[in-house]
């Protein structure tokens, strides 16, 4: 065991496993703190960026992932076998978002401390409203908090619906039926996203009844990528 810590130290101190807040005086002290429910922002692996295009994608039974800190320049290939049998289908602050290509499964994946939610099939959501394959191939998804509880947002290429589901929930519910997205980006608890062929950035989740339109993109910056 005391050994163990003294690895553990080295690495952290080398950069290879994220930072995590200090405990407080007087509070017991962990080697890595675990969050089961993935809730605590303070225990994300925030900063660190998964290379998952180019050379950084490594082959799907290698079940190996490189990380690219953003502050530090580090890089690392961690080794993941929760990887198998499973696609990166989204990442945010650091964290996996997978899904079991047998099962249709989501599971939301703390790659450092490999803890992990599983969240419902989403194959009632491919049956019923996603039969495009090449969409359900190049789905994205994103993680959004709150204090209450996380949730997973997903959305498709080809097709204008995004669905959401958290822990407590037994199945994934529509959000927006007339929705195409060029890109979306989670921001504090929030997902934006630009609207396919007005350019327009709207509130995707939560979603905003009377004003989902954030602001636009100007017609100079060129179509989203």
């Amino acid at each position: 065991m005391a050994g163990s810590r003294r690895r553990w130290r080295v690495a952290a101190h080398h950069g290879r496993c994220p930072s995590v807040p200090r405990a407080r005086p007087g509070a017991p002290r962990r080697l890595c703190p675990r969050d089961p429910t993935l809730r605590d922002v303070r225990f994300r692996p925030r900063g660190w960026v998964a290379l998952c295009d180019g050379d950084g994608v490594r082959p799907a039974d290698a079940r190996q992932v490189n990380f690219f800190h953003t502050s530090t320049s580090r890089r690392l290939r961690f080794r993941l076998p929760e990887l198998h049998g499973h696609r990166i289908v989204g990442f945010t602050d650091g964290l996996l978002i997978l899904l079991n290509k047998s099962t249709t499964v989501v599971r939301v994946l703390h790659p450092f401390t490999r803890a992990f939610l599983d969240l419902p099939p989403l194959a009632p959501v491919f049956h019923l409203l996603v039969k495009d394959s090449w969409s359900r191939a190049w789905m994205d998804a994103a993680v959004c908090w709150s204090y209450a509880s996380i949730a997973v947002v997903a959305w498709f290429p080809n097709v204008p619906v995004v669905v959401y589901t958290k822990p407590t929930h037994a199945r994934w519910l529509v959000i927006h039926r007339d929705l195409k997205l060029w890109t979306a980006l989670p921001f504090q608890g929030r997902l934006f996203g630009i609207r396919k062929g007005t350019g327009q950035i709207v509130q995707v989740y939560p979603r905003h009844l009377q004003h989902p339109v954030v602001a636009c993109v100007p017609n100079n910056f060129g179509r989203p990528q």
